[in-house]
């Protein structure tokens, strides 16, 4: 969605986020042959690999096989190491206003958040599900409430380096601007009042249902797992998810909100359709 892409953009503008992950017409026509090789021998590199394996087999058999297939793979020099990228924090509103050809309208409003190695990445991940999907709180107060949008949702990303928390609605041009102020006070809300401990428990149990569905395949636990080890946070890392969720309390969705939802470290971006 463009009001995601533009949101990423002006949240992060030295850091690869902000990059569309399409790329841009004028680069992509640049890119020759050669320039794909050297990439391929700088990512598909031994330095770089993880190699996961779940089911039911004999170790010591598969590590033989192992050894015997990949004993011929060497390291390349120019191995791409991931290099860690600072993005400077947002210190007054970033504001966005452009005119499209759609018939809606757009308000999405971005944060800059955690990394995948912060621990408070369960408190966004917890967040994120009790202000997304129907029924949500941001749902219930501005779309059922006061019939004002079309959708409204809210998207958690977290990175190698930071993170990003959007929440985004289509509505009318007509009622964008109640929009905006709907979405900003039951931030505050949130806030001053936080979520009941039922939305909490529910919260949370829905966050652990879904991690451990996603772990009954062997496909998505060896992808998890040598994601995890790659990134360094180890290949068991997945173990701790219930617990660590289950441990995150109203208090420190409270401490979030106070210390990355801020009237001044926002970026909101309003797509308007033409009169």
């Amino acid at each position: 969605m463009y009001a995601i892409k533009l949101v990423k953009h002006t949240l992060f503008t030295t850091h690869p986020y902000g990059m569309d992950v399409l790329g841009e017409k004028e680069t992509i026509e640049k890119i020759k042959r050669e320039d794909i090789v050297n990439l391929y021998h700088k990512i598909f590199n031994p330095k770089n690999c993880v190699i996961a394996i779940w089911g039911d087999f004999n170790k010591k058999d598969v590590l033989k096989e192992l050894k015997s297939c990949f004993s011929r793979w060497k390291p390349a020099e120019n191995f791409l190491a991931l290099k860690s990228t600072k993005e400077s924090p947002i210190d007054k509103p970033q504001i966005k206003k452009e005119i499209t050809e759609k018939k809606q309208a757009i308000v999405a409003l971005g944060f800059q958040t955690v990394s995948i190695y912060d621990p408070h990445k369960f408190v966004f991940e917890v967040l994120e599900n009790m202000l997304s999907g129907l029924g949500n709180r941001l749902s219930e107060k501005i779309r059922e409430n006061f019939g004002l949008v079309y959708f409204v949702d809210a998207y958690n990303t977290t990175g190698l380096d930071t993170g990003y928390f959007i929440i985004i609605a289509s509505t009318d041009k007509s009622n964008s601007e109640r929009v905006k102020e709907l979405i900003f006070e039951e931030i505050e809300k949130i806030k001053n009042s936080g979520f009941s401990n039922e939305e909490l428990v529910r919260s949370k149990a829905y966050l652990i249902g879904r991690k451990n569905r996603s772990l009954q395949t062997k496909k998505n636990s060896a992808l998890i797992s040598s994601l995890h080890e790659i990134y360094g946070l180890g290949f068991d890392y997945y173990k701790d998810y219930e617990e660590k969720i289950g441990l995150v309390s109203q208090k420190e969705i409270n401490s979030i909100l106070e210390t990355y939802f801020k009237d001044n470290n926002y970026v909101l971006v309003e797509l308007l359709p033409k009169d």
